[in-house]
Order: C-alpha cells, then sequence, then structure tokens
C-alpha cells in the first residue's frame, strides 16, 4: 500500500463514529505495536497488547483503563541487533540482505531462512475478544509488499514508505483494555522438515512484529456503548 491509507476525511469520519462509540471520550490517533521472536518450535504467536505485561522500547501497549478503535492493521518482520533497541528493520518481505546477519551469513551467499520465512505471510491472523471470535481468517498475504527498490549488496535499504504494510480492516474491532483481546497469527506447519526462523546469530532477533493503527481512547474502557 504505498499511499497513505487514511485521508484527513476518512479519519475526520472515524474520529466521529468513535465519539458516537465512546460518549463523553476523546478519540485521538494512534498506534499500538508488540513484537514476538520467532521460534523454529512455534507456529502460533499471541499478541494481546496488554501493557500489564513489560515490552521492549518500541512496543507500545494498551492501559486497562483505555481503548483502541482499530482502523488499519500492520504486520512486518522485524531484524534487530538486541543491543540496539530502535535500529531494527521493519520488512514488508524476507530479503536476505537484511537477514542474512541474523543467520550468521555474508552476502551473496543464500540465506535459506528467507524462504521459510515466507511462510509467515502465508498464514492467517484471528482476534477473539474474551470468549467471542471477532474474525478468524484474516490473511497474512496482504501484508506482504516488495518495492522496486530492494536491499542488496548494492543498495543500502529497501524502498518503503510507512504505510506499506498496513491494511485497513472493516467493520471496525474495538479493544478494550479492561477485557482479554488476543490476536493469535497461526503459520502453516511444515512437514516433516523443520523451519529456519530463529535469528542464529545471539545478538540478533527476527520478530514478528504485529501493529494496531486507529483511535486511542483513554479512560475508555468504561466508556463503549457501540449504537
Amino acid at each position: 500500500m504505498r499511499n497513505n491509507p487514511q485521508t484527513a476525511q476518512a479519519l475526520r469520519e472515524k474520529i466521529e463514529l468513535a465519539k458516537r462509540w465512546f460518549p463523553n471520550g476523546a478519540p485521538r490517533p494512534g498506534v499500538l505495536r508488540q513484537e514476538i521472536a520467532v521460534s523454529n518450535t512455534t507456529n502460533q504467536y499471541v499478541f494481546d497488547f496488554n501493557e500489564n505485561v513489560a515490552g521492549g522500547a518500541t512496543e507500545s501497549k494498551l492501559a486497562i483503563t483505555d481503548a483502541f478503535f482499530v482502523t488499519h492493521i500492520g504486520f512486518h518482520l522485524l531484524v534487530e541487533d538486541q543491543r540496539k533497541p530502535g535500529s531494527g528493520q521493519l520488512l514488508t518481505y524476507p530479503n536476505e540482505a537484511a537477514l542474512a546477519a541474523a543467520y550468521g551469513i555474508t552476502l551473496p551467499n543464500a540465506v535459506p531462512a528467507a524462504d521459510d520465512l515466507e511462510s509467515f505471510y502465508a498464514g492467517r491472523l484471528a482476534l477473539k475478544v474474551d470468549d467471542q471470535i471477532e474474525f478468524d481468517r484474516w490473511s497474512m498475504r496482504a501484508h506482504r509488499f516488495v518495492g522496486e527498490v530492494q536491499q542488496s549488496a548494492i543498495n543500502a535499504r529497501n524502498a518503503q514508505t510507512y504505510f506499506d504494510g498496513l491494511v485497513a480492516i472493516e467493520p471496525n474491532p474495538v479493544l478494550n483494555g479492561a477485557r482479554r483481546n488476543q490476536f493469535t497469527l497461526s503459520v502453516p506447519n511444515y512437514n516433516g522438515v523443520a523451519p529456519t526462523w530463529a535469528a542464529t546469530d545471539a545478538n540478533i532477533k527476527v520478530k514478528a512484529a504485529l501493529s494496531l493503527h486507529g483511535l486511542h481512547v483513554p479512560g475508555g474502557a468504561n466508556l463503549y456503548k457501540k449504537a
């Protein structure tokens, strides 16, 4: 998605809708983000965006007293040296040049993990709020984007905008910080072979980074009244 998916007019309309759903609330643009290190033995990753669970420097969680009105879902692979929070690249596809160091590989040698990590874009996402399933067939393929310029031994970075990897969602889910909100990312199982997902370099992590873009409502947990 190359252009801003949230025009000024669309944002105003969402704010007006959120104001109706949260009487006396003050919805404002915001982002939630959670990161989970990928594992070679796990094909399900649960994101709850719960602020009660300590997060990393680049994560943003939801307070128990607040609410969040979701307009877009973002997904990226994150490659980061754990000694340097915030320095990692958010990838919209498994780029060999960006991933090589995580697996102790020097270009132009092939990075087999790049092929295996494509599995995350063949997965699906589900949202359950308490015991209510909001959706369970969200395709992760929608988040995969390859720009015209890719990082390589010649190019230092992928061509990328802020909005690449973001996908609009309708109807808009609402997360209530006082409830149990669980996004479950399911990745296909391999048959008879082990995947190479996790980084092998001790200082680097490859993570699945899920972000929610929309409207943050401070104190909104007790205000939600959807018409």
